[in-house]
């Protein structure tokens, strides 16, 4: 795990994004994923997949995905670096709540 941001929601709930390697041999793609908390020390994981996929093929972010920043609010924002294996980029995403991104 690397490239960590936690953002706390209203509610006080702690949400951990982070950057993780999902075993493909060669060390890519690296994806984020969500961990979650209630005291902001101990974290548990959410789900199995990651909270972003990686875009569709040819796209500027269809090899790898890192180093999310999040806001939480009303829309949720989330920026992230993105690459191809050319060139690497940021992008951008919201959501009505912590999960469940789209693509800006």
């Amino acid at each position: 795990m690397s490239y960590a941001s936690v953002a706390r929601d209203a509610g006080g709930r702690y949400w951990l994004y982070y950057t993780g390697w999902d075993g493909t041999p060669g060390g890519l793609p690296l994806r984020i994923g969500l961990a979650t908390s209630s005291d902001g020390r101990t974290f548990s994981r959410v789900g199995v997949d990651p909270l972003l996929p990686l875009g569709p093929t040819g796209s500027w972010d269809d090899r790898w995905l890192q180093g999310a920043f999040v806001l939480p609010g009303n829309p949720w924002r989330l920026w992230y670096a993105g690459g191809d294996g050319t060139a690497n980029r940021i992008g951008s995403a919201r959501a009505t709540g912590p999960y469940n991104w789209t693509r800006s």
